[in-house]
């Protein structure tokens, strides 16, 4: 039975690799890494537990930076920007 659950969880996690190296839905498997690195992480002990929490960090950074440009999110959804203006015109100009 052990066997069939690290079968299980080496499909998860290499379906999940795939999907993140191709940039679909890059936010839900980088979550879904951190969780699963997170749960690692607390299992191990001592010095062991350093790799599984540098993961965990990275696919949260990766799951809260977004997909990139060349992804296939970017692709199928559209390349989103985020544009700061100002509501007061008034604000940027230079008063002399």
């Amino acid at each position: 039975m052990v066997g069939s659950h690290a079968l299980l969880w080496t499909a998860a996690s290499g379906s999940i690799a795939v999907l993140l190296c191709a940039g679909f839905a890059t936010p839900i498997c980088a979550g879904v890494c951190s969780v699963v690195a997170a749960i690692v992480a607390f299992r191990a002990s001592g010095e062991s537990a350093l790799c599984p929490t540098l993961f965990a960090l990275t696919s949260l950074a990766l799951a809260l930076l977004g997909p990139g440009a060349y992804s296939l999110d970017a692709r199928i959804f559209g390349r989103r920007r985020i544009v700061f203006t100002s509501r007061d015109k008034d604000r940027n100009q230079i008063n002399m």
